[in-house]
């Protein structure tokens, strides 16, 4: 480790040799970071006044996350030492690591409980954004049978929650057996990571041609200029990050992110001129169902 003085340097492109390129690809990886921020909006139906509250609550937590974040990632990398932070990724546990050095084995044992408890806690909140939104697609009579969408004596869509636990851990076991922890970790944090801006891209898409086709309401910066920029952006990012491509197997995460796009594609083309299916999404929450008996 070469420890090094506080600096501004490291809030530049300099340490990377100005590389735009490298700059996006560490952009899309440190996306995955603040995994589990944006599932509050999954849940608006649920939400009194979500209008209000969603768009706070999302605020409150980008605060959150981006201090904490921001003020760990400076402190390891001064630590460590700004002109080292490439041999950083290749320390097998490198927050434990600096941690244990200048602070002591007790903090970095608390250190690792934080790390742990995040994971869990973005798992489980991925895992409740999946359920809310699949839940909601069986209950419009869209991808799933209506079946899937009844919900248990506790209010809870039950069904849901065993349906993507369980293809979670299919996809999570089968990644490590195939590629090894380490490769299947990378490769899904990279497809997911492709995965979670493309759906930004195109929820930021959506919301301009909503709002085009609506009337009325249309705000040119907020619902044009914007999330058309935040497209072009994460376009950028993504395309830097699948050209030049990693080296196998890494690289099939692209290959995957598009039959996922091709996919959804398809899929909207499918349900495109079912008007009473579409017109359906969004017409009632989890709480209409348990109070109407649909258990």
């Amino acid at each position: 480790m070469n420890h090094s003085s506080i600096s501004p340097v490291a809030f530049t492109a300099q340490p990377i040799g100005n590389s735009a390129t490298t700059l996006l690809v560490a952009m899309v990886l440190g996306i995955a970071t603040f995994g589990g921020l944006n599932t509050v909006v999954p849940v608006a139906e649920e939400t009194r006044n979500p209008k209000k509250n969603v768009p706070l609550a999302l605020a409150l937590l980008a605060t959150i996350l981006g201090l904490a974040i921001i003020l760990n990632c400076y402190s390891q990398t001064i630590s460590y030492g700004i002109a080292d932070m490439f041999n950083y990724a290749g320390l097998s546990d490198p927050g434990i690591i600096i941690y244990a050095k200048f602070l002591g084995p007790a903090v970095a044992a608390v250190f690792a409980v934080f790390i742990v408890n995040s994971f869990n806690s973005s798992g489980v909140s991925f895992e409740t954004a999946a359920v809310r939104t699949s839940y909601a697609f069986a209950r419009d009579g869209i991808l799933f049978p209506q079946w899937m969408a009844r919900v248990n004596r506790h209010g809870a869509p039950g069904r849901m929650v065993i349906f993507n636990g369980a293809l979670a851990a299919v996809i999570a076991i089968v990644s490590g057996i195939v590629l090894g922890p380490l490769t299947a970790g990378v490769f899904l944090i990279i497809s997911n990571s492709i995965f979670s801006l493309s759906n930004h891209a195109i929820a930021g898409i959506g919301l301009t041609a909503y709002h085009r086709r609506k009337g009325g309401d249309l705000r040119a910066l907020v619902h044009t200029v914007i999330p058309v920029l935040v497209a072009a952006a994460i376009a950028v990012a993504i395309f830097y990050t699948v050209y030049p491509a990693p080296p196998a197997p890494l690289n099939y995460s692209a290959w995957i992110a598009g039959i996922y796009l091709a996919a959804i594609v398809i899929t909207y083309l499918a349900y495109r001129n079912r008007s009473t299916a579409i017109e359906r999404v969004g017409g009632s929450s989890a709480s209409d169902h348990h109070r109407n008996g649909n258990t």
